[in-house]
């Protein structure tokens, strides 16, 4: 007699209804569409989806998922020692492949299809014909504005950095509007071993803690929620989200003065520039810092022998780019992420045989600690 193994099939795919029903509630529709879509996503995941062939196969292609999501993932009541063969799975596959470079996050590409797929309707079928409807409920926020303009005509976006203008101008300017209302990123544990993701957390923090009190500079959407929650005073909060609004309007107010009458619908490349992110201070604060330490790690490395006891604990994604800075002190951060990776997968793959369900039950707990630090071994960022 056969046993029937049910399908596991992907998320449930969100549908798109009338342009009015798009604005049936306050915010950025677009950042409601995505955060419903990576929710959806990280549901499957956490219950069906981690047991598919396929997404197994995905996730170690990626080496698990960024920092923000995985955190998300593992903050879900019991879903950390569910995990455990999944990232197994990916840490074993890592090891095989050392050398590898990792795909995208596929929960990054989940919500950014999703949000694509929605500004594209907004765009084509909802405002062009109903442009009453998307002002009268505020419109898209400043981030899906920016996205939506990479890759659309001129003659589509450009009322829209208008009516956006107009609405940075506009006397207090609320946190939605400059950052999206996606659902906030849990705070990271305590597991987190890797020197380079220590010194770029250390160097964020003083540098988010300096534009506590300073800084003309536009922040970007993570970063000016971080910063503002630290203003607890309501009027410093609000002076800072006028003041970052201003930045960002005269930003965009350069796109409409750099349409090109040349290029007709398209926008020239200045325009194009001024509706790119802008550099971050707090964010090319981390960058440097973690550039500077990993080429500290590298000088390190290079005069220990792949063998040494000397350690310097990294995470996957730094050792890569300790290996790129200096092959003879990749190959000895090599040596040492198997080493370290061994010892995860043995503390995930317990002897269950003998009194399997003390030892199971037993477990539970150590399960969940290490799959975080799987995680961690992964992206030393993730809890």
């Amino acid at each position: 007699m056969l046993s029937v193994v049910p399908l596991v099939t992907g998320p449930e795919s969100l549908s798109l209804d009338s342009a009015h029903a798009l604005f049936d509630q306050p915010g950025c529709p677009a950042c409601r569409h995505a955060s419903a879509a990576i929710e959806s996503y990280l549901e499957w995941l956490a219950g069906a989806g981690h047991r598919d062939a396929a997404t197994l196969n995905r996730l170690s292609e990626s080496r698990g998922m960024c920092a923000a999501h995985t955190r998300r993932l593992l903050a879900r009541p019991g879903t950390a020692a569910r995990l455990r063969t999944l990232y197994g799975h990916v840490i074993d596959a890592a090891l095989q492949d050392i050398q590898a470079r990792p795909a995208g996050c596929p929960a990054c590409e989940h919500a950014g299809i999703a949000g694509d797929r929605l500004l594209g309707f907004l765009i084509d079928e909802a405002t062009r014909g109903d442009r009453r409807t998307y002002k009268e409920h505020g419109g898209l926020c400043l981030p899906h504005l920016r996205r939506a303009a990479v890759c659309r005509r001129g003659a589509d976006i450009l009322w829209l950095v208008r009516f956006m203008v107009a609405r940075l101008t506009e006397p207090s300017p609320g946190m939605d509007l400059l950052t999206g209302h996606g659902e906030p990123v849990p705070a990271g544990g305590d597991l987190a071993e890797c020197v380079v993701c220590g010194a770029a957390a250390e160097a964020e923090r003083a540098e988010r803690s300096r534009r506590n009190t300073a800084g003309g500079d536009c922040l970007c959407p993570q970063h000016l929620r971080e910063v503002a929650r630290v203003r607890v005073a309501g009027d410093e909060a609000a002076d800072l989200l006028t003041r970052q609004a201003a930045l960002h309007a005269a930003r965009l107010t350069r796109v409409l003065d750099g349409r090109s009458r040349r290029l007709g619908n398209y926008l020239s490349v200045r325009a194009r520039e001024a509706l790119s992110d802008p550099d971050c201070p707090v964010c090319l604060s981390r960058e440097t810092a973690a550039e500077r330490e990993i080429s500290r790690v590298a000088m390190a490395l290079s005069e220990c022998c792949p063998t040494s006891s000397a350690r310097l604990e990294l995470c996957f994604r730094h050792a890569r780019d300790v290996h790129a800075v200096d092959q003879q002190a990749g190959a000895t951060a090599d040596a040492q992420l198997r080493i370290r990776g061994r010892q995860i997968l043995a503390k995930m793959r317990p002897d269950c045989e003998h009194d399997a369900g003390v030892q199971m039950a037993a477990s539970l707990g150590q399960s969940a600690t290490a799959v975080r630090r799987a995680a961690g071994f992964l992206d030393g960022s993730a809890p």
